[in-house]
């Protein structure tokens, strides 16, 4: 049976009730922020789960998804972060695609422009996966001081393309 979407939810509050399957719990959206291997729900029984664990929990984890496995209120965490209801908190969504789309257009105006979306998909993974992208930031970080020449090299190397030349 198909769990209804309760109206009118603060999805704010700093302790959500969230269910998966058979299991019920509070996710503590301070502790989800730090990312999805953070312990960031406690069960009814007092033990504290990654989203993962508490899916097995709940006997789901055929489903291989917890995003969708596990719900708050009848929405599922996945479109709860897909409302940017601070789940967690992404400056804004940017993907790989969205850059090739833009550079395709030639809508980045500097090489500045280009390295802020690049510095933006590795922020949100390292908000979201809690994976640190140092290296790849500080990669970034020398590519801005590229001249638009050198930038029209790189681009297609970043972008997996093979470098052809224009006439």
């Amino acid at each position: 049976p198909r769990i209804p979407k309760q109206k009118n939810v603060d999805f704010n509050i700093p302790e959500l009730p969230v269910t998966c399957g058979s299991a019920k719990g509070t996710l503590y959206r301070e502790k989800f922020k730090k990312g999805i291997y953070e312990k960031s729900i406690r069960s009814e029984t007092g033990c504290w789960l990654t989203p993962k664990e508490f899916e097995i929990e709940g006997d789901r984890e055929d489903s291989k998804n917890w995003r969708q496995s596990l719900r708050c209120c009848g929405w599922t965490l996945g479109e709860l972060i897909k409302r940017k209801e601070d789940f967690p908190a992404l400056q804004e969504h940017m993907w790989l695609e969205k850059i090739k789309n833009k550079l395709n257009k030639k809508a980045y105006h500097s090489v500045q422009h280009f390295v802020a979306d690049m510095r933006l998909i590795f922020q949100n993974h390292s908000i979201f996966y809690k994976v640190r992208a140092s290296a790849l930031l500080s990669f970034l970080s020398e590519v801005s001081h590229f001249s638009s020449c050198q930038v029209d090299a790189t681009i297609p190397l970043i972008m997996g393309q093979a470098h052809t030349s224009q006439s």
